[in-house]
Order: structure tokens, then C-alpha cells, then sequence
């Protein structure tokens, strides 16, 4: 029973993490700069996949009926099928990517804030790829034009989220091993 409520309280703490974090956004074109990415690499690095991917679960699901958790207070079904909904669905990918290649115990913590920040730009290659793709086809881009409003303005900050998301994750999640509540 203490796991299933560990399990439930840390997916739950880290879901409402990304629901104060990813609406504050930085309007600069069709897609905004948000903490969202920021929120999910955090969620990966500190939470194992499982624990990761409930947390995303239930942030989607809580902008989907209805909640302001989007990018810029946006919610509702149509934000995911939406040009840049792509972006948003991929974030339960991340969170499991990161949290799998952020999840082992390597004995110290400059390993394991390497391996997290692979997987942070791992993941980011993930929602960049399929976040362009639908971006792409709702919003009737070419690929050139798609890549320069979606990829190319984030590419620097989301490495900086990466880095950032990274080094405070692991010191967070070393920090609950040593009160045995961490993964």
C-alpha cells in the first residue's frame, strides 16, 4: 500500500507541477516559448516512467476537459488536435524517455545529470519531429517554413531547460532517496 500511495502522491506532486508551470509562456510567433518542456523534463528526471508518464497522463487530461494548464491558459480537446497539439501529446514521450534514460542509479551525480540531459534532447528530438509534423499538416507549412518557426527560436532555451531541468532534477531525486521516498 505505501507504494501505491508513493507512486500516486509523487505522479500527482509532479502533474501539478506542469499544470502552474506550462501555462506561463512567451508569445513569439505561431508557437510560444513555455515552461511546459521544462515542467515534463523536470517530471522525467525526478520520477521513474511509469510515475512520469501518470503525471503527463493527468496534465493532458486536465487540459483536455477543460483546466487552463496549456500554454498560455489555453485547454479543451481542440489545443491537441490543434497546430501545435503535436507538441503537447509528445510530452508523455518525453516523460518517459527522459525518466528511462534519467532512471538508474549511477553512483554519482555528474553521470546522472549526464545521462538526463541525453535523454532531455533526446526527448526534445521526439516533440520536435512529431510536433513539426502536425504543426506541418493543421497549419499548411513546408517543412523550411515549419522548421523556422518551430524548431529553429527554441533550440537554445530548450537545451538551457534541458541542463537546468537536469541539474535540479537530480539533486531533487537524491535528496528523496536519502528520506526513502525517491526512485
Amino acid at each position: 500500500m505505501k507504494s501505491k500511495t508513493l507512486f500516486l502522491t509523487r505522479a500527482a506532486l509532479l502533474a501539478a507541477v506542469m499544470c502552474i508551470l506550462a501555462p506561463i509562456s512567451i508569445p513569439i510567433g505561431p508557437v510560444p516559448i513555455t515552461l511546459g518542456v521544462f515542467a515534463v523534463m523536470l517530471a522525467g528526471t525526478i520520477l521513474n516512467w511509469k510515475e512520469a508518464g501518470a503525471a503527463v497522463l493527468v496534465y493532458l487530461l486536465l487540459g483536455v476537459i477543460g483546466l487552463p494548464v496549456f500554454s498560455s491558459g489555453k485547454s479543451g480537446p481542440a489545443v491537441l488536435v490543434g497546430p501545435t497539439g503535436g507538441y503537447l501529446w509528445t510530452f508523455l514521450f518525453m516523460a518517459i524517455i527522459i525518466a528511462l534514460f534519467s532512471g538508474k542509479d549511477r553512483g554519482n551525480r555528474v553521470k546522472e545529470t549526464v545521462f538526463a540531459v541525453i535523454g532531455c534532447l533526446v526527448a526534445l528530438l521526439v516533440c520536435y519531429f512529431f510536433g513539426t509534423l502536425q504543426f506541418m499538416h493543421v497549419a499548411s507549412y513546408d517543412l523550411k517554413s515549419a522548421l523556422a518557426v518551430c524548431v529553429y527560436p527554441f533550440v537554445a532555451v530548450d537545451v538551457a531547460k534541458a541542463v537546468v531541468a537536469s541539474v535540479l532534477g537530480i539533486q531533487i531525486r537524491s535528496r528523496l532517496r536519502k528520506v526513502g521516498i525517491g526512485k
